[in-house]
């Protein structure tokens, strides 16, 4: 009886010691986490104002205030298959149909 009572205390126990680790990691994980958060945060208003001087530039040398348009940028649109006009158009014979 004694024994099974010490089993079941030590498997409690490691339990217990497992779930304590787990905390801890996943506390260490949310402070990078963070701190990852925080260096993006930072990187994006940079580039933010990066794109703003390059548009005020490319605004300035046309004379006149227009913003260009983000469908043609592909940094900005964040699509690099380039323009939907250099796109290659696909075979019709290899669409998938499924009835």
């Amino acid at each position: 009886m004694f024994s099974m009572m010490l089993f079941l205390f030590f498997g409690f126990l490691g339990i217990t010691a497992l779930l304590v680790y787990l905390l801890i990691c996943q506390d260490r994980q949310s402070h990078v986490l963070r701190d990852e958060h925080a260096q993006l945060r930072v990187l994006l208003r940079s580039m933010e104002s990066r794109v703003a001087s390059l548009e005020s530039l490319l605004c300035g040398k046309e004379g006149k205030k227009k913003r260009w348009d983000a469908e043609k940028e592909s940094l900005l649109s964040l699509d690099f298959s380039g323009p939907s006009e250099t796109k290659a158009k696909t075979d019709p014979n290899l669409d998938l149909h499924l009835n």
